[in-house]
């Protein structure tokens, strides 16, 4: 099936970033972006078909740049990462299905997803495939171990100084599963503030380490553009110059970040310096919720408060972050993250003519600033119309019922 998206203000996000007021995107049979342009431009394309987008908004697919399916079985909980390893497959699965229908009913056509270190590769393999029959392009992010395995999974690296100090890790597994994602060419997914970490313990570590965690892998000849970096609340300046210097990408998780009070300057001060940046919710239970337009809204007024400087984050930064900026740090720029012929056909139109969406002189405010992402009209993944269904609330309040009750059996907590 192919389709007419006309009338609609098009917001490419391309090379040039341009901008049509009153534009088109064509799409073929095979799920690509066969043309976008002004509607002066546009063609008859007789077997398309057509799709009024008038007063409304047109991006690319919404990306997640760090997703964790199974929490959606404890929204707004911040379980420890811990508790799932107590949940199985049975109970990862159903979290998926949660997530594969939130997800692209918001505009999320891609997502990095971030599966936990007790996963197999089978149970890895099941879930990823549950987002990509709902039409979001799945990217796993998995422990060394499974990575080939795991077809196109980014590998998780567990080398922060505190993980070093406890003994959780050593220059030898960090060399070893970079090893693995060179030899593979994969995403390396990095956390340099562990979870649960305080300043004060990350000090410490850094103190005993005589490094801190960006010099060492720098150090190491392993920070590079195909590092994903989860932002942290901070950096020193040499280490700022340093993940400069790498190429390296950063993920900022606005909303999570606020939910837990770890308000930083940091996301914004790095992506003014030239860093490339990405968003992700981190899955609702980080902060209860995983709508991307929400993350966009949040890191534009976080930021811009903790700087205290209505320009630290512009609406147009948040949406590249959420879109092409995103697309380029999971890899997948050739494919999507923009309105252009050729890329995948991933698309989503947005209604920005309600009552509280009145921000007409300038379409993009009232879409990031006023919407809301399950105003999201029609979803387009690889050229199909997305209408995800999710588990019924039954389901989902026994599996979240038996995932507790499994993990007090355990002593941990969710």
């Amino acid at each position: 099936m192919s389709y007419l998206l006309r009338d609609g203000h098009v917001l490419t996000m391309d090379a040039a970033r341009r901008v049509f007021p009153s534009g088109f995107v064509l799409t073929d049979g095979a799920g690509r972006i066969a043309a976008v342009g002004p509607m002066a431009e546009c063609p008859d394309a007789p077997g398309a078909e057509p799709v009024d987008c008038s007063g409304r908004i047109v991006v690319p697919g919404l990306i997640d740049a760090l997703h964790l399916h199974w929490t959606h079985l404890f929204p707004g909980e911040r379980p420890a990462s811990s508790a799932a390893a107590h949940l199985d497959r049975p109970a990862h699965e159903l979290a998926a299905r949660l997530a594969a229908a939130a997800l692209p009913a918001g505009g999320v056509t891609s997502a990095l997803l971030e599966m936990p270190a007790t996963m197999a590769a089978g149970e890895v393999r099941a879930v990823a495939e549950i987002f990509r029959d709902a039409g979001v392009g799945a990217v796993p992010a998995v422990a060394p171990g499974l990575a080939e395995a795991v077809e196109g999974a980014a590998v998780t690296l567990t080398a922060d100084v505190i993980a070093l100090a406890r003994g959780e890790a050593s220059e030898a597994t960090i060399r070893a599963a970079a090893a693995a994602e060179r030899r593979l060419g994969r995403r390396i997914l990095l956390r340099i503030e562990p979870e649960g970490a305080t300043p004060e313990a990350m000090a410490a570590a850094t103190r005993t380490s005589g490094r801190s965690t960006v010099l060492h892998l720098m150090e190491m000849g392993l920070l590079d553009d195909r590092c994903l970096v989860v932002c942290p609340r901070a950096l020193d300046d040499p280490d700022r110059a340093l993940v400069l210097e790498s190429g390296c990408f950063v993920i900022g998780l606005p909303v999570a970040d606020a939910f837990a009070g770890r308000g930083s300057a940091l996301f914004s001060a790095l992506a003014r310096a030239g860093v490339p940046c990405a968003l992700g919710s981190g899955g609702p239970g980080a902060g209860a919720t995983a709508d991307m337009v929400e993350q966009m809204k949040a890191v534009v007024m976080t930021q811009n408060a903790t700087m205290l400087d209505p320009a630290a984050m512009s609406l147009e930064r948040a949406l590249e972050m959420a879109t092409v900026g995103a697309a380029e740090a999971l890899g997948l720029a050739a494919e999507t993250g923009a309105l252009a012929a050729g890329k995948r056909a991933d698309i989503a139109v947005y209604d920005v003519r309600n009552p509280h969406q009145q921000v007409a002189a300038k379409p993009l405010s009232a879409f990031i600033a006023c919407t809301r992402a399950t105003e999201a009209e029609v979803v387009l993944a690889g050229g199909a119309r997305v209408a995800a269904a999710a588990p019924g609330i039954a389901a989902a309040r026994a599996a979240r019922g038996a995932a507790r009750a499994a993990i007090a059996a355990a002593g941990a907590r969710p």
